[in-house]
């Protein structure tokens, strides 16, 4: 019986920075899974218990090789790949102090690094736990939004879309692995790169602008609850149900007529397209209008005057069968159904 990770925990034990970095835990005060892999190797994830969730990262992962005795990656949900987290470091000592190879006796999860999965479990849970976040969509100042794919540290993204555009790349992990991203987020990462505005590989962001927001939120649509507003932290969700949008038509003038939304909600945003896409805070609803973008934005900035015969234009065309899709009442000064 040999202490586990003891290699490793005496190339980094004799150094100042360790014994001032390591978070004091006793036995018992992290918890483990383990799984082996095709070539013998073992991944182990280590949990803080309940009374060290403060203190403690939310996890720490180690990829081990039981023949060279020797941690080949390590990787820690606040600290990433860093050598110097003091997570893994105290993870070293907790693991030599309390634990043995013995564990690696019991009987361990099989993985499968072959071709029955998508992609290697690290990458599979890249792929669960990453997030795009996105920023500017509120704000009226500027003409662009930024998609930050920071979340997606393991990934190569150029690498990503030279991949997707079917050129040759020299990362095999990528290549071998890419496809645990679903269709939905390969199309949105090339809508992306095709229609970016700029790219920072520095900063992890790509800026689209505006007028192209309304084509990408048809592809973010199928990633509902997995991307997330950079100025709240909150997750963008989008509706499965119509939204009962009314517009109301009332007199302004002797001869022109004024033609508002009416709205439950507070409105915090639009983008018009086809469909047209409301904001109401983190909550995304789209509409169909027969009207033209720049229609639709003077129609939701109030801004909205009619002839007497556009206007028996506009409620035919919201009225007609062949507008199946469309789920709006036109509503007179009157509150009265034409």
């Amino acid at each position: 019986m040999a202490r586990l990770f003891s290699k490793d925990y005496h190339e980094l034990s004799n150094s100042w920075y360790f014994n001032h970095a390591v978070i004091p835990l006793d036995k018992d005060d992290l918890w483990y899974w383990l799984a082996a892999d095709e070539a013998g190797r073992y991944q182990m994830r280590f949990f803080p218990s309940q009374d060290k969730t403060e203190y403690f990262s939310e996890w720490v992962e180690v990829l081990y090789d039981p023949i060279e005795e020797k941690i080949l990656r390590h990787r820690c949900a606040e600290c990433k790949h860093d050598d110097s987290c003091r997570h893994y470091l105290s993870l070293l000592r907790y693991a030599y102090l309390n634990l043995s190879t013995d564990v690696f006796i019991e009987e361990a999860l099989q993985t499968c690094d072959g071709d029955a999965l998508r992609g290697n479990p690290r990458w599979l849970d890249l792929a669960h736990d990453a997030r795009l976040s996105v920023e500017g969509i509120y704000d009226p100042n500027t003409d662009k939004i930024r998609f930050y794919h920071t979340a997606f540290q393991d990934l190569d993204v150029p690498a990503l879309i030279h991949l997707i555009k079917g050129q040759k790349i020299e990362d095999e992990g990528l290549r071998a692995n890419y496809l645990v991203l679903d269709d939905y987020e390969l199309q949105l990462f090339s809508f992306l790169s095709e229609h970016r505005a700029a790219y920072s590989a520095k900063g992890s962001f790509w800026s689209i602008y505006k007028k192209d927001f309304p084509a990408a939120l048809a592809l973010m649509e199928h990633l509902d609850g997995r991307i997330e507003i950079r100025e709240t932290g909150e997750l963008l969700t989008f509706a499965s149900t119509k939204y009962p949008l009314a517009l109301r038509i009332e007199r302004a003038g002797k001869e022109a007529y004024a033609l508002s939304a009416v709205l439950v909600d507070e409105l915090s945003t639009w983008y018009a397209g086809y469909p047209s896409w409301l904001f109401f805070r983190n909550k995304v609803h789209k509409v169909y209008l027969p009207f033209k973008d720049d229609v639709v934005n003077r129609l939701f900035s109030q801004d909205m005057l009619l002839s007497a015969r556009t206007w028996c234009i506009i409620a035919a065309s919201c009225t007609r069968s062949s507008c199946a899709r469309i789920s709006i009442w036109i509503l007179t000064a009157g509150s009265s159904f034409l």
